[in-house]
């Protein structure tokens, strides 16, 4: 079984759904924690909305707060979980301009991060 993330009525993402729900967990958690909102919205339990501003806005917080931090666990949890958020954002049209050489690097992974979700 797998999971469906949309933006509209484009599929963007359709991962295991124990990819997905871990995913949407996670996203959920980051979000609590700053009092963010998602921009994820469940339609069906194996469907999820993407809304493409509010995911923007988390997705630039938990960006900045990755290439700020010093804690390499946090910097290793959050990693996967910002990769995966960067290719649904690019898949929404967003892209994010990296700064930096560090954040120059990481924006490259995200194109073979994308291999591996298919959509």
């Amino acid at each position: 079984m797998s999971c469906l993330f949309r933006v509209g009525e484009e599929t963007v993402w359709a991962p295991s759904a124990e990819a997905g729900r871990l995913y949407v967990g996670m996203t959920k958690c980051l979000a609590a924690g700053g009092g963010r909102a998602t921009g994820v919205r469940t339609v069906a339990e194996d469907v999820f909305e993407i809304d493409p501003q509010p995911f923007d806005a988390l997705i630039e917080v938990a960006y900045k707060e990755y290439f700020t931090s010093t804690n390499r666990v946090y910097r290793s949890q959050l990693h996967g979980w910002l990769l995966t958020s960067l290719v649904l954002l690019a898949r929404a049209g967003i892209t994010v301009t990296p700064s930096t050489d560090e954040e120059r690097e990481f924006v490259e992974d995200i194109c073979e991060h994308a291999k591996a979700m298919p959509s």
